[in-house]
């Protein structure tokens, strides 16, 4: 069995102030004197279905509100549902024990899906052959065209079309009002870019003055060191030669053999005169001896300086391989200024 209307009930609607009659499938109809009521049947159906008119005419004269029930017919058992239409609240539907209260021009969904309503339905009083052009104004007839015609569906379009270029449009000047005050940020820091580079410049210019002061603290290190070397070599050339050193030494064995000589000459002769010889002899090689004492210190300071000779020597070799690096990582040299060409 399929779902029907099997009654309908009218309280405080226009003339009805308490009207029930039950139906039956299919086709029903309505008849009667004139001025009876039957018309606001029909009203009460489109009040119901479509929720239109929406203003509060239908309330009865004296009351506050009026309202329309329909029981609906099924496998699944009975359904009620009543369309109220309040002075005060406005519209509201009732679906069994569901409430949809202020619904405003809308019917809900919950009540079109229970009663089959379509977009297309359409409720005719009576006397109107023509229904779909025959309105009650120009608003009517184009509403009733636009849904035969789905143009209601290119309105929605262009009108949801024009929204979005509008919102498009809108996002497009705060882009571009973005854009400018970027464009104005990025001139505000053009300085600051030529600050930086300017800083990178100083910050290579600070490493190459603190390589070129390392340079300089190398070149004054071995401008010192040959400074006591030459002092050194002047104080060695000032000693006396070895040929003379050696007849120092030859002369003073010479000396130390005659003295010995005489001493026993003297053991041997007790005479004033091989005395007077011993005595002048040792005078003589006590004169050698203090020679060959400051030739023996020369001798010690001589040697003290070449070791020192050679430390500087080795040092100056391990101070030209490092200028030798240095120029190799800083490039050539100007002869004039010591700068990296």
């Amino acid at each position: 069995m399929s779902e029907y209307i099997s009654s309908i009930t009218l309280t405080n609607f226009q003339k009805h102030r308490k009207l029930k009659f039950d139906l039956s499938p299919g086709v029903n109809v309505f008849t009667g004197e004139t001025n009876v009521g039957k018309s606001s049947i029909h009203r009460a159906f489109t009040r119901l279905c479509a929720n239109s008119p929406t203003g509060a005419t239908c309330v009865r004269f004296g009351k506050t509100k009026a309202s329309v029930e329909v029981s609906i017919m099924g496998e699944s058992g009975t359904r009620t549902i009543r369309y109220t239409k309040s002075k005060a609240n406005g519209t509201s539907y009732t679906l069994d024990q569901s409430d949809y209260k202020r619904c405003g021009r809308i019917v809900p969904e919950e009540i079109r899906d229970t009663l089959r309503i379509i977009p297309e339905i359409n409720i005719q009083p009576q006397h109107r052959q023509f229904f779909l052009l025959d309105g009650k104004s120009a608003q009517e007839r184009a509403k009733q065209l636009a849904r035969g015609t789905n143009i209601d569906i290119i309105g929605y379009v262009v009108a949801e079309a024009r929204k979005q270029c509008y919102q498009f449009e809108s996002s497009q000047k705060a882009k571009e009002a973005e854009a400018s005050a970027a464009y104005q940020n990025l001139a505000q820091l053009k300085p600051l870019r030529t600050a930086e580079a300017l800083t990178e410049q100083a910050k290579l210019a600070a490493s190459k003055l603190q390589k070129h002061l390392v340079t300089l603290e190398v070149l004054k290190s071995l401008g010192e060191r040959l400074i006591k070397i030459e002092c050194i070599e002047k104080q060695l050339s000032l000693l006396p030669a070895s040929e003379s050193i050696n007849s120092i030494f030859t002369e003073l064995q010479a000396k130390t053999a005659h003295l010995r000589c005489l001493e026993e000459q003297q053991k041997l002769i007790q005479t004033p005169d091989a005395t007077v010889e011993v005595v002048s002899a040792v005078e003589e090689l006590s004169k050698l001896q203090a020679k060959l004492d400051v030739v023996h210190a020369r001798l010690v300071e001589v040697m003290f300086l070449q070791r020192v000779l050679n430390d500087w020597t080795e040092s100056e070799a391990v101070i030209q391989k490092e200028i030798a690096d240095y120029r190799k990582q800083v490039g050539k040299l100007c002869k004039t200024c010591g700068r990296p060409i």
